[in-house]
């Protein structure tokens, strides 16, 4: 793969450690890739408008990924204690079967590792991108930071 050299080695590592500090919120529930990502952003605003763009973006995406982590938990628990909730009656507990305590502790496991993972993958590959040298945009993300730069440079 060619090496694009618009940007400077030093640019690309610290674009890429903006992304790829997604990794580090697997470890603090997200907050970690957030951090951060805002720590490039603010020591490497000034210098790159390069990294500037790009740690701005890992910012935006990892605020949406600690929003849909926060709901997904708020989801799971739910799921855990509302059946504890609605069988407060003796009767009702000794009568119901024990699937309704297990299964919805267990089901939506599977949903978020697979979320949490997709958010994960899509970030280190926008680290990857960056380090080769490339102008990485996310999906809608990218597109909508643009947009505001833009609007505010005017």
């Amino acid at each position: 793969m060619s090496e694009n050299l618009q940007y400077t080695q030093d640019e690309r590592v610290a674009a890429a450690l903006a992304h790829g500090s997604v990794l580090l919120g697997l470890f603090t529930n997200g907050l970690g890739g957030f951090i951060g990502a805002a720590l490039v952003w603010l020591t490497q605003k000034e210098k790159s408008e390069y990294v500037a763009f790009q740690s701005l973006q890992a910012i935006v995406y990892q605020s949406v990924m600690l929003v849909v982590s926060g709901i997904g938990l708020a989801c799971y628990l739910c799921a855990v204690f509302a059946p504890m909730i609605l069988l407060v009656d003796e009767q009702l507990i000794e009568s119901a079967p024990p699937a309704i305590f297990i299964c919805p502790s267990i089901c939506p496991l599977p949903v978020m590792f697979l979320v949490s993972g997709a958010f994960v993958l899509y970030g280190l590959y926008g680290a990857w991108r960056t380090l080769e040298g490339d102008d990485f945009r996310y999906a809608v993300i990218g597109r909508m930071i643009e947009r505001k730069l833009k609007g505010s440079a005017e």
